[in-house]
C-alpha cells in the first residue's frame, strides 16, 4: 500500500478511559513521532457503565504548592488553581471572628508555599470552577484535621461521600471533646444557616 494512502487509511484507535470519561484520539497519519498531529475527542461511557465525573478529563490525584488560603475551607494553589475541600464546611470570613479562626487554622495546617496532595472523588468541581478535593499534608487528612480540631464542621454533600464516616466521627468527637470552636458556641449557628440568614 502506498504511503498516501496509508496516511489516510490510519487511524489510532487507542481508547483510554480517564476520570470516569471515554477519551478516544486519532492522528492524521497514526504515528507518535514528535510533531505529528492528535485530535482529542470526548464521548460519554456506555450505557450501564458507572456515571462520569465532572471536570476536564485531565484531573487525577495530583499535587500543587499551596499560594494562599482563601477562607477555613478553600485555598489557592500556584498557577491560580482554586480547590474547595470536600465535605466540610467553614464560617465564612465575613462571619468574624468565627471566620478568622477557621482561616487561621487552616494556614496552620497548609502555609503557604507548602506542597499538598489533592485527592479527588466523583464530582470534580463545583459550580464557581473550583476543584473539589481532599487536601493530604503528608499523612494527615487535612479536611478530617479541620473538623478534628473544631473549625469546620462536616459538611457532606454527593456524590463526594469517599470520607463521610471519617469526618462525621471527627465532628462527633470534637463536640465532645469542646475542641476549637465548640468550646465558644461558635457553631450555635452552623454556617450554611449564616448563609441562609436563618439565624
Amino acid at each position: 500500500m502506498r504511503q498516501g494512502k496509508m496516511s489516510q487509511a490510519v487511524v489510532c484507535a487507542t481508547a483510554l478511559l480517564v476520570g470516569g470519561w471515554l477519551v478516544a484520539c486519532s492522528g492524521s497519519d497514526g504515528s507518535s513521532r514528535a510533531g505529528g498531529s492528535i485530535d482529542f475527542s470526548v464521548k460519554r461511557r456506555t450505557p450501564g457503565a458507572p456515571p462520569p465525573a465532572r471536570g476536564p478529563v485531565a484531573y487525577s490525584d495530583t499535587t500543587c504548592i499551596v499560594s494562599r488560603i482563601v477562607d477555613g475551607d478553600s485555598f489557592e494553589c500556584t498557577g491560580r488553581v482554586r480547590v474547595r475541600l470536600i465535605g466540610i464546611d467553614a464560617p465564612e470570613n465575613s462571619q468574624g471572628a468565627d471566620g478568622a479562626k477557621a482561616k487561621a487554622a487552616l494556614t496552620k495546617l497548609m502555609p503557604a508555599g507548602q506542597p499538598v496532595r489533592l485527592q479527588f472523588d466523583r464530582r470534580r468541581e463545583d459550580q464557581y470552577g473550583r476543584l473539589l478535593a481532599y487536601g493530604w499534608s503528608g499523612a494527615t487528612l487535612v479536611n478530617e484535621a479541620m473538623v478534628a480540631g473544631g473549625w469546620t464542621l462536616a459538611g457532606i454533600y454527593p456524590p463526594n461521600v469517599m470520607y463521610t464516616r471519617r469526618l462525621e466521627a471527627a465532628e462527633e468527637s470534637a463536640r465532645e471533646r469542646k475542641a476549637g470552636m465548640w468550646a465558644t458556641g461558635g457553631f450555635s449557628c452552623r454556617p450554611a444557616d449564616r448563609r441562609g440568614r436563618r439565624c
